[in-house]
């Protein structure tokens, strides 16, 4: 009998926000994303000593930060010297934010600012590290450009704009190399999520070499093998029709060789897909109403209302082209997707949908 895959349901209904995360809250995965992130840094550190931070315990603004992770790291040659506060940000919007710099600044400072509420002696601060992972559709080619905050009236103040620096990983506009040749499969499983939107045969290639390399991984750690390849069906279920979806893992279940392994991803394929057909829309909603006074309000409408349009899409017209169903993943815009849901319950055919450029 197959273990039971995780019930990890935050990861496959907001995959955006919280998938990630959840991996790197695995100490393993975690160092191995700082290896990959921050290769020349990386070695410098103890990562052995990984210690995870409540984010609400240096300011209640990051405890907002639902996705972020803020975690302490020993020096490796300097073990009694202050360790390093390492913020890690991870910014799923499709467009780059132009005050990223600002708001950089401004959670930097409040970490600094709040060892010294706790009697923290300047001199024997912990160096706050911010890293960021960005996996927007658009590039953001430099998140830290404080031009792109001031008006261009301002430019020749930029000598004494501040300097704040952050290790920056562009995740689809990135070197590919740098995650096919990292040494955990860690960099192969980002790897498919970079390419998530590409054709279907691209995905399924890359989901191949994803779970073959995940096989040096089951072999130490069953429990991180689970986590990763749920984390790759939650994302093919983010990225595509859950018909779909559901086709491509079940593509992949006959390529795993250990038979407890094999069973326990047919587990997930099969789970994750009903789970989807039965309760999908209505989670969006309900998150969409629990968030409806914090900062993923408008996210989680934004999914149930392209969960409610592919449904309709889907009841109507099936199959959907695989451009039009991209669209309505990338389209942000709630009023958007309201107008197109209204239009589909309308139209005769496909053509007859008003379907416009993505909104942000």
């Amino acid at each position: 009998m197959a273990t039971a895959p995780p019930t990890d349901l935050d990861s496959l209904f907001h995959f955006a926000d919280r998938g990630i995360r959840k991996l790197l809250e695995r100490p393993k995965l975690l160092a191995a994303f700082l290896e990959l992130i921050a290769p020349d840094l990386a070695p410098k550190l103890e990562l052995g000593s990984l210690e995870y931070v409540e984010r609400k315990t240096y300011d209640d603004l990051l405890h907002e930060r639902e996705a972020d992770l803020v975690v302490k790291v020993r020096w490796r040659d300097h073990p009694d010297a202050p360790p390093v506060i390492v913020w890690i940000l991870l910014e799923n919007q499709s467009r780059p934010v132009p005050h990223m710099p600002l708001r950089v600044l401004i959670y930097v400072a409040r970490l600094l600012d709040r060892q010294l509420s706790l009697g923290v002696k300047p001199g024997e601060l912990s160096p706050v590290l911010p890293m960021l992972l960005y996996t927007g559709e658009d590039p953001w080619p430099n998140p830290l450009d404080w031009n792109r905050v001031f008006p261009d009236t301002a430019r020749a103040l930029a000598p004494w704009f501040p300097q704040q620096r952050a290790w920056v990983f562009d995740l689809r506009h990135g070197d590919e190399c740098v995650l096919l040749g990292a040494p955990h499969a860690l960099g192969r499983v980002l790897a498919v999520m970079a390419k998530d939107h590409a054709p279907r045969a691209e995905v399924e290639a890359g989901l191949v070499a994803a779970f073959e390399s995940l096989a040096a991984v089951a072999a130490v750690d069953p429990s991180e093998w689970r986590s990763l390849a749920w984390f790759l069906v939650c994302l093919v279920h983010h990225a595509r029709m859950v018909d779909e979806a559901r086709s491509i893992t079940e593509g992949l279940v006959p390529r795993i060789n250990d038979t407890l392994l094999r069973q326990e991803l047919a587990s997930m394929s099969e789970t994750s897909a009903q789970t989807l057909m039965r309760q999908g829309r209505e989670i969006g909603r309900q998150e969409g109403r629990q968030e409806g006074r914090q900062e993923g309000r408008q996210e989680g409408r934004q999914e149930a209302l392209q969960e409610a349009l592919l449904t309709v899409l889907a009841a109507r017209f099936a199959p959907i082209p695989e451009p039009i169903a991209h669209r309505v993943r990338a389209t942000r815009d709630p009023a958007v997707l309201e107008h197109w849901i209204a239009a589909t319950s309308k139209a005769e055919s496909l053509d007859a949908i008003p379907f416009g450029p993505a909104g942000a």
